[in-house]
């Protein structure tokens, strides 16, 4: 972990993913945000258990458990990695710039797409600009509301996604 008991941010860990790939799965997820200098780094939290914002320190001034998306994808070689932007509205970190969302498409395309991914996200912003952008890398909206299913539904269908993440407790007979 990251000296930090929150199990989001240990299981965003490279031994965490040689952890999933010894198990036979065959493919994880990870959580990316950015740094003050725009690097994609792997961490389900905004900040660190200090308080520092994750988007407002450098990547060189962070615990080294903390791997970039690049370590990340090298690490995952071979499996589908389902990399959740973490960027939407309610996010006490939220960019409507979508900067990480650019940067995470930049690394893909300089890393030829070779790696096998889905980007999934809460936010439409960022899963749109991935369909504009990107539209070879499939998207996936995260669903955690209370709305009817085919209210939501029907949004991911206009914003052109084709797959949904929902939250367990979400899956009934109707969704």
């Amino acid at each position: 972990g990251h000296g930090d008991d929150r199990p989001g941010n240990e299981m965003n860990t490279l031994a965490s993913f040689d952890v999933v790939r010894g198990s036979g799965a065959d493919g994880i997820e990870c959580d990316v945000r950015r740094t003050a200098d725009d690097v994609v780094v792997v961490i389900h939290d905004y900040e660190l258990p200090d308080g520092r914002l994750i988007s407002a320190t450098h990547w060189c001034d962070l615990p080294p458990e903390i791997p970039r998306l690049d370590e990340a994808l090298d690490r995952c070689h071979g499996l589908l990695v389902n990399i959740e932007i973490k960027n939407f509205l309610r996010d006490a970190a939220f960019d409507p710039t979508e900067r990480i969302t650019e940067l995470v498409l930049d690394l893909l395309a300089k890393r030829n797409d070779r790696d096998k991914t889905i980007i999934s996200c809460f936010g439409f912003g960022s899963l749109d600009l991935v369909r504009a952008q990107a539209p070879h890398i499939p998207t996936a909206v995260l669903c955690l509301s209370r709305r009817p299913a085919d209210e939501l539904l029907d949004e991911v269908v206009e914003h052109g996604h084709a797959i949904v993440h929902p939250y367990d407790t979400m899956v009934d007979r109707v969704f």
